[in-house]
Formats: C-alpha cells, sequence, structure tokens
C-alpha cells in the first residue's frame, strides 16, 4: 500500500489513537496494494463518500434557465410589460441584452452596449479598478407600451483623468422593445433625468423603479464617506423620488432636506423592492464589519447609518431618538453582504406566498422573513448556494427569479423536487460513509489524502485533508490554475489540538446547491464527531476554538477563489515521500492516478512555499502567506470592497496595497499606508494581522494572533525599499516650487500661502508635502506639519483641509512637462494647481502655463 507522511509532527505515543492523523492511506481500495498504481493507473474509488446521495441544503429548488447565453457581471432583469416571456438584462460592463423564451430555452440578443456611445467603465483589478462602477439597472416608465420610456442607472468615468458621475438617463425602445430609438447621427436618443458627481469609486447607484403612486425611486450610496449618510443636504445614503421628468416628488417629508430626498441614513441600499400587493418597500442595507440590515421604508425615514449598524449603535449621533431601526439584522456569521429581495406574491411557493425572500451575496443563503410576524423566529434559512447573488427579480405573476453576479446565470425559485434516494446528511460522522463506521478517526478506503505548501491559520489547529472524487469523474485545471470539481466531490479537513480531534469540516459539491460547508464536533472519548446545527464557542486546550456556521464557509470559501480552497496547482505542486520511501511530486501523483482532465505539466513552475521554512526568500513566504489567508477574499472579483489582490504571482505595485491608503479606518495611526514600504508599524495590513477585534484579518473563525505570521509580514514589509511615486521616491518629502513666481507652495494655519525662495523650505515643516498614493496615477498631498489635512477643491477653488480618503477632488496627477509637472484634479480634470497675481489657485493652464508648473524638490 501507499502511504502519506504526516501534515504536522506527533509524539509517537499518539500514533496508535490518531492513525487517521499519522500515516494516511491514500490508496487503499478493497485489496488494493502498491502495484494498483503501476498496474491500473486508476484512481481510487469510494462510492459511500458521494455528496449525490444526501439530499441538497434547501427549502426551494433553483431551477436554472436555459439560456443561449450566459451574462456574466449581471446586475439587473427585468420583464418587458404585459409579458413574462421577454425579458431584459443589464451586465455591469454595459450591455443591455433582450432575452426571450421560446419553450424550454431562451433566445439573447444584444440591445445595445453604453460603452458604444459614453464614457461607462468598469475595471475589476489592478491600479485603477474601478469595481463598483458601470451599469447598475433598468425600469420601465408605467406608461412604457405607448411612450417606450426606459431609465437607466449607471456611472460615467472614474478612470484616468475623468471624475466619477452618476446618471438616471431616459431611452426610448421602439419595435416591441427590439431596439433602441437613435438620434440623426446613429447614437441612442438619450435625456438626463438625474445626475450627481461621485466623491469616491464605492457606493455609487443603485436600483431605481417606479412605484405604485407613479413616481420614480432611485437609490444612491454613501459614497464611501460615512457622514454624508446624516446629512440629508446631500443626496448619498437615501432613496430618492422624482417625477418621471426627473423633478422632485411634491411629497417628500424628509425634514431640512434636499426635495427629492424620500428616506436616508442608509450605507448602501443596493437592492430593494415593493410589495406587489401593498405598496411597502422593502430594502436591504449592506453593513460595515458586522451586521447586514433588512429595512421597510417610510416616507421622511432617517435609518441610521453611521450611527447604528443594524441594532447596534457605531458612532455617537445627535437625536438618534428620531432614527428608525432594521426590522431584522444578521451578523457576519450568516453572511458579509445583503441583497435585499422581494415580498413573494406568486402561485409556486404557496408556503412562502406573503414572506420577503433575500440573500446574501457572499455566503449565497437564501432566507424568509414573516411580513406579519416579523421577528427573528420567523427569519428562516431556505437555500445555501454557491451564487453570487446581485439581485432579484420579479415577474408579473409574482413568481421569483435569482441572478448569480459571477457567472451571469439565472434560477427561478420553484418548490423542491423530493428525491427519494437521496438522504439527510447524518448526524454523526461515522455514518457519512467518508470514514470507517467502526473507528470514525480511520477513513473510508478510496479516500485520497493531500498535502498543501502553505496552511491557512486556524488557531494553532493542526490538519489533515481529504477528497472523495465520484468513480469516473476528473477534476479540471482552471485557467488560473484553481481546481473545478465534479457534483458528488466531497473534501474532508480534520482540525486537532493538542494532538486529539476536535472537528471535522465536510464540503460537500451538489449538483444544484453547489458547494455547503458542515462541521462535526468531536466527544471527548474521540469515538465520535456530531454534526452542528449552527456555531459554536467551546473553550478547548486553554483557547477558545470556534466552530463555524454553515453560512461562515462561504465567506472565504469564495467563487473567486474558486471554492475549494487549497486545491490548486500552486498549493498541491510539492514533493512527497510515501511510505516504501519513494519521493514523488503530488501533482504528478494525482496525473498518473488519471485525476485531471487536463494535462499537468505545463502547470509545474507553479508553486507556492511554505512560509515557515526560513530556506526560501522572503519575499516568497509572505506572498504566499498572504494567498493563502487573504488573497480568497482580496483578489478580483472577491467579496471585499478594497480592491486589493493579495494572490502570489501579482506583481505588489499591481496590488494595490503598497503606498495605498486604508478604506476601513486608520486603526489609531497617524497617516498609514496599507503597505508602507520600510514601515511596518505603519502598515494597516500588519495592524490588521496583528488584533483581534473588529478589525482583525481574518474577519472571523480566528480568536488568536498568528505570531509567527506577524513577525514574517513585519520583516517583509521592512524588506522594502519603497513604492515608485512618479516623480521619486514616495517615502521622500517635497517642497513644491512654482515655476512662475519662483516661490514654494506653504500651508499657514490652515490656508495656502506662498513662501518666498529667498526662505528655505527645509527648515519650514509648512512648506514640505507628501505624496500619498490613492490609486492608479493619482495622488494625494499632505502636509508634513498637518499629516491629517489634504489638497482639495471645493466650489470654487482649491482649499487645504480634511478630505475623506475616497473624495476624487482630493487626488491628484502630476502631469509631465519636460522635467517639470502640472498638478491636476482628479474631480475637476481640466483644472490645476498655479500661482496667479501672488495667490495659488485652481484654472484651466490655457493660457500662462508656466504659472501652472511646478518642481518637485525632494527632501529625503
Amino acid at each position: 500500500m501507499l502511504y502519506q507522511q504526516p501534515d504536522v509532527n506527533i509524539s509517537m505515543p499518539s500514533l496508535s489513537r490518531l492513525a487517521f492523523f499519522g500515516f494516511i492511506l491514500i490508496i487503499c481500495a478493497c485489496g488494493g496494494d502498491s502495484s494498483r498504481l503501476d498496474k491500473n493507473n486508476n484512481a481510487p474509488s469510494v462510492q459511500t463518500c458521494d455528496a449525490r446521495k444526501y439530499k441538497q441544503s434547501t427549502g426551494i429548488a433553483l431551477n436554472k434557465l436555459n439560456l443561449a447565453s450566459a451574462h456574466p457581471l449581471i446586475t439587473d432583469l427585468e420583464f418587458l410589460p404585459g409579458r413574462n416571456d421577454v425579458f431584459y438584462v443589464t451586465q455591469q460592463t454595459g450591455e443591455i441584452s433582450r432575452i426571450e423564451a421560446n419553450g424550454s430555452t431562451y433566445s439573447s440578443e444584444l440591445l445595445f452596449d453604453l460603452r458604444e456611445f459614453y464614457d461607462v467603465y468598469y475595471s475589476p483589478e489592478g491600479p485603477g479598478s474601478c469595481h463598483e462602477c458601470g451599469l447598475y439597472d433598468l425600469a420601465f416608465h408605467p406608461d412604457f407600451e405607448s411612450n417606450g420610456y426606459i431609465y437607466l442607472s449607471f456611472t460615467e468615468g472614474g478612470h484616468d483623468d475623468q471624475a466619477l458621475h452618476s446618471h438616471v438617463s431616459r431611452f426610448v425602445l421602439e419595435n416591441d422593445g427590439q431596439s433602441v430609438l437613435l438620434t440623426a447621427d446613429a447614437r441612442p436618443l438619450r435625456e438626463e433625468i438625474y445626475s450627481q458627481q461621485q466623491p469616491s469609486w464605492i457606493h455609487n447607484n443603485g436600483k431605481l423603479r417606479f412605484g405604485p403612486d407613479g413616481y420614480l425611486y432611485i437609490g444612491f450610496g454613501d459614497g464611501g464617506v460615512s457622514q454624508h449618510a446624516q446629512d440629508p443636504s446631500n443626496v448619498f445614503g437615501s432613496i430618492l423620488r422624482l417625477t418621471a421628468e426627473g423633478q422632485p416628488a411634491p411629497d417628500n417629508a424628509v425634514p431640512q432636506g434636499l426635495a427629492e430626498i424620500f428616506a436616508y441614513g442608509f450605507r448602501n441600499p443596493w437592492s430593494w423592492s415593493f410589495d406587489k400587493l401593498t405598496g411597502d418597500l422593502w430594502l436591504g442595507d449592506v453593513g460595515w464589519t458586522r451586521i447586514e440590515e433588512i429595512n421597510r421604508v417610510v416616507n421622511g425615514g432617517n435609518y441610521g447609518w453611521p450611527c447604528f449598524e443594524g441594532l447596534r449603535e457605531n458612532e455617537v449621533c445627535s437625536a438618534t431618538e428620531k432614527l428608525i431601526s432594521p426590522l431584522i439584522n444578521y451578523h457576519h456569521v450568516e453572511g458579509r453582504s445583503v441583497t435585499g429581495g422581494y415580498v413573494y406574491r406568486g402561485q409556486a411557493l404557496g408556503d412562502l406566498y406573503g414572506f420577503y425572500i433575500f440573500g446574501d451575496f457572499v455566503s449565497g443563503t437564501l432566507w424568509s422573513l414573516d411580513t406579519e410576524a416579523l421577528t427573528s423566529a420567523d427569519y428562516r434559512q431556505i437555500a445555501s448556494t454557491n451564487l453570487q447573488i446581485s439581485a432579484f427579480a420579479e415577474d408579473h405573476d409574482g413568481e421569483l427569479f435569482v441572478l448569480d453576479y459571477f457567472t451571469g446565470d439565472i434560477y427561478q425559485l420553484a418548490e423542491p423536487q423530493i428525491e427519494s434516494e437521496t438522504e439527510t446528511l447524518p448526524r454523526t460522522l461515522s455514518r457519512t460513509g467518508c470514514v470507517n463506521m467502526a473507528d470514525p478517526t480511520q477513513p473510508m478506503d478510496g479516500v485520497l489524502a493531500y498535502e498543501i505548501n502553505e496552511s491557512f491559520w486556524s488557531d494553532n489547529a493542526e490538519k489533515t485533508r481529504f477528497m472523495a472524487i465520484p468513480e469516473g469523474e476528473k477534476i479540471d485545471i482552471q485557467n488560473d490554475g484553481d481546481f473545478a470539481f465534479p457534483a458528488g466531490t466531497i473534501l474532508i479537513k480534520n482540525f486537532f489540538l493538542d494532538e486529539k480531534f476536535i472537528e471535522t469540516r465536510l464540503l460537500l459539491k451538489q449538483a444544484d446547491s453547489g458547494w455547503s460547508g458542515y462541521s462535526y464536533k468531536w466527544n471527548a472519548e474521540q469515538t465520535e464527531a456530531f454534526l452542528l446545527d449552527t456555531w459554536l464557542d467551546e473553550e478547548l486546550a486553554q483557547q477558545t476554538w470556534h466552530y463555524p456556521a454553515s453560512g461562515e464557509c462561504k465567506a472565504c470559501h469564495t467563487a473567486a477563489a474558486g471554492f475549494a480552497l487549497g486545491l490548486e496547482v500552486a498549493q498541491l505542486n510539492r514533493e512527497r515521500i510515501l511510505n516504501d520511501g519513494r519521493q514523488v511530486n503530488q501533482l504528478h501523483l494525482f496525473s498518473e492516478l488519471e485525476l485531471f482532465s487536463s494535462d499537468i505539466s505545463v502547470w509545474m513552475n507553479t508553486a507556492l512555499v511554505s512560509s515557515s521554512d526560513d530556506s526560501e526568500d522572503l519575499d516568497a513566504r509572505a506572498r504566499s502567506y498572504l494567498h493563502s489567508n487573504c488573497a480568497q477574499c482580496h483578489r478580483p472579483g472577491g467579496t471585499t470592497q478594497a480592491s486589493l489582490d493579495f494572490r502570489y504571482d501579482t506583481h505588489l505595485p499591481q496590488s494595490n496595497a503598497c503606498g495605498a491608503l486604508p478604506l476601513h479606518g486608520n486603526l489609531e495611526l497617524a497617516a498609514p499606508f496599507i503597505v508602507d514600504p520600510g514601515f511596518a508599524d505603519n502598515s494597516i495590513l500588519l495592524q490588521r494581522i496583528s488584533r483581534r477585534d473588529e478589525g482583525q484579518m481574518p474577519p472571523l473563525a480566528s480568536q488568536l494572533i498568528d505570531i509567527h505570521a506577524v513577525q514574517l509580514i513585519a520583516d517583509w514589509i521592512n524588506s522594502l525599499e519603497y513604492c515608485e511615486a512618479i516623480v521619486g521616491p514616495i517615502e521622500f518629502s517635497y517642497a513644491l516650487k512654482n515655476i512662475d513666481s519662483s516661490q514654494y507652495l506653504l500651508a499657514n494655519n490652515g490656508q495656502l500661502t506662498l513662501l518666498d525662495t529667498r526662505d528655505s523650505p527645509t527648515a519650514n515643516s509648512e512648506a514640505l508635502w507628501k505624496l500619498e498614493a490613492a490609486v492608479e496615477k493619482y495622488y494625494r498631498i499632505t502636509n508634513i506639519a498637518s499629516p491629517n489635512s489634504h489638497l482639495h477643491t471645493e466650489q470654487p477653488g482649491i482649499h487645504f483641509g480634511r478630505a475623506p480618503v475616497y473624495w476624487l477632488s482630493a487626488m491628484w496627477e502630476f502631469v509631465p512637462d519636460d522635467e517639470l509637472w502640472l498638478i491636476r484634479n482628479r474631480w475637476r480634470h481640466d483644472q490645476f494647481i498655479g500661482v496667479v497675481n501672488g495667490e495659488v489657485v485652481l484654472g484651466a493652464a490655457l493660457e500662462n502655463r508656466e504659472a501652472y508648473l511646478w518642481d518637485f524638490e525632494p527632501v529625503p
């Protein structure tokens, strides 16, 4: 027989008890021996450990529509008025498609692409990313059948030197909605209904719909600046209500607010809907670090952000007695980004009539809420999916659909089909078919063990890992090296503290519901493990051990990372010593077992290293740690708002971390970067992994700090020399000398003035400036004497003071002009900093160009 080496070191007395943990059988079919690999070259098989045996974790069925083509990055679906066989979908990239049913299949035709006519931009990764920009939603005018009006919510700009603007624009469809009306110059006829310049590239537009009162409702996030939401003199963090022509509805009731605001105090009201029967407005508001919430919105209401996050007080605010609490909220053990749904008014799901159905973008969980009772007891999970739920849709009969953002697939909610052959997942591990029933510490014959190069931190627990793949099925290797497993696969992970089993987790891939995670808790006698129904914290081995709820698994096992973490080329590409003394490459071994559907040889140069192996390069060790512990979320298509990319093969300058400003607070540091080269103590990345509170990373399932990782990341950051700014090393200070006036820019008591060149700027900290990398080619300009204040523009000119991190008006581009520079504002992209008549101004630099030219004199 072939055996693998243990994944961890165990003292000899423990080996007899922990054979499953020590010498693990990797090929153990009935009557099998080491010759099996040589003679038959077949993969091990275990028919008892098969996810297809068990009922899928759902109280409803999700019937996938048979579309002619998928629509990835899908943001909305809206049915053509009067017809259930024709609907339109929007994609964040800017496409709008018309889809028509033809029996059981659906044809798809591009209606038009906004990018062909307007500056609609979406970029999910790298410097200059704008992952919340693009096309959001489509709504039909109540009288569409007579006027052909549709309304679109989208952004323009947000890249290069363009400010980001949110738009609600009206277009006209003709030919029964099959084409868009064009002007004489072959462009879509567009009427601007509402527009707003954004202070940042997150929490921008949202849904728009005509309400039962005939008015147009529009959702706006807080623009990345939380205090906006409590200021009704701006549109951010609010629901607007307008006439069809864009004027404020006459009876909006927000006191001392803009006339167009219907309700406010939201963080990011991405998805909401009207109850078809009652007309009530139901809304899911995306939370911050802990809590997601569901609200029923009324005219004039203030819903509390940022004073409250859910029912939890977040900041001290005045007049909190006027705030409206959410109907329910759920914590991040169940999901991390709520997607509002609909009150069900259809016929197919009879038991759910009158229930509000909603979901979570990260966990893929679907819930129902009794709209009559409105208590937590009537809030229950009805499905666990692998979908990134970006939106729900409702047809004219009240039937509901759910949209998968990542793939662009569309599913209709239906009654589940009861399969007589399937059974409920057993309550005890011994009956799952994956372990020996007589001794659950032993694997079932045919279960395949595997090792990885860099393990995820699990609060000092040691782990062993196994997989069971249905007989005859293969693993597909994706373009990024991740593995795609067939339905029926079960992944098994055992956790040990003090050489004792404490938990076994199963990750099941099923045909309809995808991947679902389950935790089994071991008894003290080490004879059995029992299925947990929810999360649990328990004192074990002088520490608190967290058993995760099923929904928590989806927070880390993300679609962007391929769900099955650790099972990828870079992790499995390693040497192993078998029990007969042979040393083999694990990928080659699995290839010989015919596990893969394609040739593995092209991947053999891709591998992580162990972060604990001091013989390996420091940069490789740190990047491997970040890949294993952070990149499942921090990558393109990941589930965070920060556009970081911590994948191992992402070049550091493209990770949006080096010299970049933090998104979620400074963690009590004066002026930190996410990664501040040479200064680990000023780096948010190190701060995050060094704490266990609301600001910790990883954000869940860990209660102990990884001391080894803290030292590793500190050493790595301190070893970095600099992040290069366009004008020179970013760690330097600079004196900004105006060429025309021969004077230096000076911040004097909060006012921008000038310092004569006869005075030395190096002796005056008010004349020295730091350049903080913002995004792409843009920087924030901070005064040395006032590190919390920045250059920014407001009407009508240039100012110096506090500016939130996402204000585009506080971002500047340095445009080269021979060996000098123009300093251009990102928000007002035609405006430059200059000196005119002895005053610092913001102007167009069209005349007297020298007045707008600057020299950056470095001060190390």
